[in-house]
């Protein structure tokens, strides 16, 4: 299911995970480059995102580049769902 407020609260909980305060966080922050997300946290992430979307998210496809920006979990996910 869309939602229209998708990117803001992406925003919100991509900006309370530990670390993220030492960074200025936009849709565009590429959130793997700067270590924020890593084989760890993305579970969670994957995690906020079908609950956000009330989706399910093939873990067997590739998952890096839809995660890699709140702009491209955005795109991939709510733009489509």
């Amino acid at each position: 299911m869309k939602s229209p407020t998708f990117v803001s609260d992406a925003l919100d909980y991509v900006r309370s995970l530990e670390g993220a305060q030492a960074f200025d966080i936009d849709e565009h922050t590429d959130l793997i480059e700067i270590g924020l997300v890593n084989s760890f946290a993305i579970v969670d992430l994957i995690l906020f995102i079908e609950e956000q979307l009330d989706i399910q998210i093939d873990m067997e496809d590739p998952l890096l580049d839809s995660v890699r920006t709140v702009q491209a979990m955005h795109e991939a996910f709510n733009a489509c769902s």
